[in-house]
C-alpha cells in the first residue's frame, strides 16, 4: 500500500463534509419550523447539527470500516501508525478533535501534508494515524518545490471554496426563506398588482389602514408552510409559490369572498383553491398578533394540503370536518390556547355529530354553529394524532393518492379500525 495524494484526500474529506452539511442544514430547517426557533440562532443551531452529525458519521464509519463514503470513492483507508485499523476512540480523536485543526484555517493542516515526505497532515500527526490506498491512480504530490507551492495554494483554495459553499450554497438555499411569496394588494380603484418582494409596504388613502409589516408576517407564513408540509408529505416534495392578497376595505374582501364561493358565515381570511391564493381582510390587519399568527397557519395549511393533493393527481373531495380540523391543528400548534380546555371537550361531546354528516359546510345551522363545526374537526384530528402518531396524516394521504381511495377508506386502512369504532373511541377520549 502507498499513501494517497493530498488532492485525493482533500476531495474525499470535502465530500464527507458536504454530505454532513447538507443533512445538518435540513435539520436546522425543520427544527426552526417545528420549534419556532428565531432566525438569529440559526448559525448556532447549524454548527451544533454539523458537529453532532459529522462526529457520529465519521467516528462510526472509520471505527467500524476504516473508511468513509468520501474516502471509499477515492480508495482511501485510515490505519494507525502500527498498521492496525483504528478503534472508535482512535476515529473520534482523529475526526472530531484533530481534523478541525487542519480544516478551519482554510485547510492549512492539509497544506502541511504537501510538504511532508509521507504526506502527513496535522490531524494525522496528532492522532497517530495515516492514510493508505491501493488505488494506482492517485492525485499525489509533485517533486518540484515550485509545483508543491502551487499545489499548496490549490488545496487551500479548495477548502476556502468548500467552506464558502455552506454560506453561499447549501445554507443560502436550504436555510433561507425558500417559499417564494407572491404578495398582492387590492383596493377598489386598482387591479391586482403582483410582485416579488421581501418587503411589502403600502400607504393607503387617508383614513384607510396601511398594509405594513409584511416582513414580520412572512416568518409566520414560512413556519406554517414548513409545519404543514412536514405533516402531509415527504420532505422531497415541493410547492412552487404561495399567493397572498391583502384587502384594504372590508367590502372588497366580502365581494371576493362571495365570488370565490365563500361559506355561510363571516370570515376575515380564506383560501381559494380556484386561484391558490390566501386572502386577508382589513379586520385581519387590525387583529392581535396571536390571531394573525393562528390565522396564517390555518389558511396556509389549506393551501399546502390542496396543492399537494392536486399535484399528486388526487381530486376527490376530502371531508370538510377533516380539512378544517387539520388546519385548526396547525393553527393552534404555536398558539397560546390549550388543546385540553374542558369546556371545548364538553362542547364537542355534547354537540357531537357523526363525521359522515360533516362532509360540507351545509352541516352548519342554528343547532350546529361554525364554532361547533371547527372545534369538532379540530378535536377529531387531534385525537387521530394522539392515538396513532404524527405520521398518521402522511400515511392517510399516501393511501389516498396511491390507491385513489376516498378519505374514509384510507383512514380505516391506516388505523385498521372501522369508522364507527374510531368515533366511539373519540367520544371516550373526550371523557379523559
Amino acid at each position: 500500500m502507498s499513501h494517497p495524494g493530498i488532492l485525493s484526500r482533500t476531495f474525499a474529506d470535502l465530500v464527507d463534509i458536504l454530505i454532513c452539511g447538507y443533512v445538518a442544514a435540513w435539520g436546522v430547517k425543520y427544527s426552526t419550523a417545528l420549534f419556532s426557533i428565531e432566525v438569529t440562532s440559526v448559525w448556532v443551531l447549524f454548527l451544533f447539527f454539523l458537529f453532532v452529525i459529522y462526529a457520529l458519521y465519521s467516528t462510526f464509519s472509520l471505527g467500524l470500516s476504516a473508511t468513509t463514503l468520501g474516502k471509499s470513492i477515492f480508495g482511501i483507508k485510515v490505519l494507525k501508525n502500527s498498521g492496525a485499523e483504528p478503534s472508535l476512540w482512535d476515529a473520534f480523536l482523529r475526526e472530531v478533535i484533530s481534523k478541525p485543526i487542519s480544516i478551519l484555517p482554510v485547510g492549512l493542516g492539509y497544506v502541511a501534508g504537501v510538504f511532508d515526505s509521507q504526506g502527513l497532515t496535522w490531524h494525522d500527526n496528532i492522532s497517530h494515524t495515516r492514510t493508505v490506498t491501493n488505488n494506482p491512480v492517485t492525485l499525489g504530490v509533485p517533486g518540484d518545490s515550485g509545483k508543491r507551492i502551487l499545489l499548496a495554494i490549490l488545496v487551500s483554495l479548495l477548502f476556502l471554496l468548500g467552506e464558502a459553499t455552506f454560506v453561499l450554497g447549501f445554507l443560502g438555499e436550504i436555510l433561507a426563506e425558500d417559499l417564494p411569496i407572491n404578495l398582492c394588494y387590492f383596493d377598489p380603484g386598482a387591479d391586482y398588482s403582483y410582485g416579488y418582494s421581501t418587503h411589502f409596504d403600502v400607504f393607503a388613502e387617508e383614513g384607510e389602514k396601511s398594509v405594513e409589516g409584511v416582513d414580520k408576517l412572512r416568518h409566520y407564513l414560512e413556519q406554517a408552510y414548513d409545519y404543514s408540509f412536514y405533516l402531509v408529505a415527504p420532505i422531497t416534495a415541493k410547492i412552487s409559490r404561495a399567493n397572498v392578497c391583502f384587502y384594504q376595505l372590508k367590502e372588497s374582501f366580502s365581494d371576493s369572498f362571495s365570488a370565490h364561493g365563500g361559506g355561510p358565515f363571516p370570515a376575515f381570511a380564506y383560501f381559494s383553491p380556484q386561484d391558490f391564493t390566501v386572502h386577508f381582510s382589513a379586520e385581519f390587519l387590525d387583529s392581535d398578533i396571536e390571531t394573525q399568527k393562528n390565522t396564517i397557519y390555518h389558511e396556509t395549511n389549506h393551501f399546502v394540503l390542496e396543492l399537494f393533493l392536486q399535484q399528486n393527481g388526487y381530486f376527490q373531495q376530502v371531508p370538510y370536518w377533516f380539512v378544517e380540523g387539520f388546519a385548526e391543528l396547525v393553527g393552534n400548534f404555536y398558539g397560546e390556547e390549550s388543546r385540553h380546555l374542558p369546556e371545548i371537550k364538553d362542547s364537542v361531546r355534547d354537540n357531537f355529530r357523526r363525521w359522515e354528516s360533516l362532509q360540507t359546510y351545509d352541516a352548519i345551522n342554528e343547532e350546529f354553529s361554525p364554532a361547533d363545526f371547527y372545534w369538532e374537526g379540530f378535536m377529531s384530528v387531534f385525537f387521530l394524532q394522539d392515538k396513532f402518531g404524527q405520521t398518521v396524516f402522511k400515511d392517510i394521504f399516501q393511501e389516498m393518492i396511491t390507491n385513489d381511495w376516498d378519505f374514509y377508506t384510507a383512514l380505516e386502512q391506516v388505523t385498521q379500525e372501522d369508522l364507527a369504532t374510531l368515533q366511539t373511541e373519540f367520544l371516550q377520549w373526550l371523557e379523559n
